[in-house]
């Protein structure tokens, strides 16, 4: 059974597959607004791809307390949201952690178009950063608000 989509609707496209396509779907797209962040740590995460399974991220991001989403820190070092990539800007530049967990798309073309610079970020040094946003392939990163890196709560050691 075929049903259309609406034109004036924004999609996601999802394909789930092993070694052949198993499964695509879309489904209508509304970003989540997220005005806050909680830091969690976990040494031991991968997610290198976009897999179906997100059982580890998930555990994280229901420890996020008040805050609307999680910033996962690894070995000391700032990676990325639960489902976005972080972006810090300095009063000049904006950077995104070289210890990202999934080097998405939208990450690599603002690098190829040198928007952004890769470094390392250690999670001490979140605050030395004025702003952050938060970008991925549905959120560019024209259309994501500039946040107060105030608005990240901290983690106990």
């Amino acid at each position: 059974m075929s049903r259309s989509l609406n034109p004036k609707s924004i999609y996601k496209c999802r394909v789930l597959y092993t070694q052949q396509i198993e499964k695509i779907e879309f489904h209508p797209y509304q970003p989540k607004p997220i005005q806050t962040l909680q830091c969690v740590i976990d040494n031991k995460i991968l997610y290198e791809h976009k897999y179906e399974n997100r059982t580890e991220i998930n555990h994280l991001y229901r420890q996020r307390k008040e805050a609307d989403d999680v910033l996962i820190i690894k070995n000391k070092m700032v990676t990325d949201t639960s489902y976005c990539t972080i972006l810090f800007f300095d009063g000049t530049n904006w950077f995104v952690p070289r210890s990202s967990l999934l080097k998405g798309t939208q990450r690599q073309y603002l690098l190829d178009q040198q928007r952004i610079m890769e470094t390392d970020i250690l999670y001490q040094d979140i605050w030395k950063y004025s702003h952050f946003k938060l970008i991925n392939s549905m959120l560019p990163f024209e259309n994501t608000p500039v946040l107060s890196t105030l608005q990240i709560q901290q983690t106990v050691w």
